[in-house]
């Protein structure tokens, strides 16, 4: 839901998520398995992460919003955080 939140909430649960997620991926590491794609904090890129979560996601957001009437703002909502995460503007 961080999608559909202030840019500054937005961020804030992206860099807490991703943590969690980079976690795992250390673990994965120590015990000599293969870390989870998008879970290696090595060369990650917050904006590049959130923005495959985007791609992931929009689809069935973007069906709901057609078929619920009162959350037709949702598409809004995805574009105004595609566009902050592709111009990596965070706060």
């Amino acid at each position: 839901s961080n999608v559909f939140k202030s840019a500054d909430m937005a961020f804030e649960w992206a860099e807490r998520i991703s943590e969690e997620f980079f976690r795992q991926g250390d673990l994965e590491r120590s015990l000599g398995s293969a870390v989870t794609p998008g879970f290696d904090r090595r060369g990650a890129n917050l904006a590049h992460l959130q923005l495959s979560f985007l791609t992931f996601i929009e689809p069935f957001h973007r069906g709901v919003a057609a078929l619920l009437p009162g959350l037709a703002w949702i598409p809004a909502a995805i574009e105004r955080t595609r566009a902050m995460w592709a111009a990596d503007q965070t706060p």
